[in-house]
């Protein structure tokens, strides 16, 4: 899920979204010719975007390709898609990093011993249906293809916070939550590493733990059990939400939170004790100028259309 703050103040960054290189391969013949170290002939596209968008490639369906370079200080490197439709293949200096099939999820590919420099990322992305796809042959809407939503490049250093993932549960008062988190670490290093885990809400700290990770080897921690008091509840109109941090010496991973209960009596949906009422739209992320490209001022406008209609 694409964030609208910052998720990093420790990590490097980078964004990868702009202008590409980009070529259609309607005999699907890339891999062969060697396209995944250069293509032979381009024009340019923007990422994110869909290709069906641009002059001449509406009704494309089939494999196509995508090639931009970049400069990194080297070291371990994390790509981090936020969505291709529907399946993509990734290279680094012509060398595989892997593949992901699912045009609305994201995914992540880690680079190592990546040298201090000028590199080329190469995507090839292939948009073909058929009935046992995902999205299927027949459905009621268009079927896009191309890197829709943006890319970036982050360098890991010592042990990093890949996720995280925040459980509570409410006092009867509901002023009260017991909180435990699980965390998923990732030892950038090459030999084994400790360090201190931290996490903290609104600034402040609620809960630490010593962790050992295993060089270039992924782990999941559960942090001793936090107590938070005198809540703000996450309402409908008023959605209090929580800074959490989880930071080591090199790293840090920052989400957003809210704590409420949800429970179902004598045919009732009820929020924090309190019944509510459903209204809604039913809203396509899709526009006939961007496809699944979906610009974030058209969602907030979309929003704000459904606010004034009192949904």
């Amino acid at each position: 899920m694409a964030r609208l703050f910052c998720e990093h103040k420790k990590r490097e960054v980078q964004s990868l979204d702009g202008a590409w290189r980009f070529c259609a391969d309607p005999e699907d013949i890339g891999e062969s010719k060697g396209y995944p170290a250069r293509l032979e002939s381009w024009e340019r596209a923007v990422v994110p975007s869909t290709w069906n968008t641009a002059q001449g490639l509406l009704t494309y369906v089939g494999a196509a390709w995508y090639e931009r370079d970049f400069y990194t200080r080297g070291g371990t490197l994390r790509f981090c898609f936020g969505g291709v439709m529907t399946e993509a293949k990734v290279w680094l200096d012509g060398e595989y990093l892997g593949e992901h099939y699912g045009g609305f999820c994201q995914f992540e590919l880690i680079a190592k011993d990546v040298k201090e420099g000028e590199h080329t990322l190469s995507v090839r992305v292939d948009n073909r249906f058929d009935e046992r796809s995902i999205p299927q042959k027949h459905v009621d809407w268009y079927y896009y293809g191309g890197i829709t939503r943006s890319v970036s490049v982050e360098r890991l250093d010592g042990v990093c916070i890949l996720n995280q993932h925040l459980k509570y549960e409410l006092s009867p008062e509901l002023d009260r939550a017991e909180c435990t988190l699980e965390v998923e670490l990732y030892n950038a290093s090459r030999r084994a590493k400790s360090d201190t885990l931290v996490v903290t809400l609104d600034g402040r700290e609620m809960t630490r733990g010593e962790v050992c990770v295993k060089g270039r080897k992924s782990a999941v921690f559960t942090l001793p059990t936090f107590l938070l008091d005198s809540i703000r509840l996450w309402n409908a109109g008023a959605p209090e939400l929580y800074e959490l941090c989880s930071a080591t010496e090199s790293d840090d991973l920052i989400d957003r939170v809210g704590f409420r209960k949800i429970e179902v009596k004598n045919g009732a949906v009820l929020l924090n004790g309190k019944r509510i009422e459903f209204r809604g739209v039913n809203r396509h992320e899709e526009h006939p100028e961007f496809g699944f490209a979906f610009p974030p001022a058209l969602m907030k406008r979309d929003i704000d259309l459904a606010l004034e209609m009192g949904c």
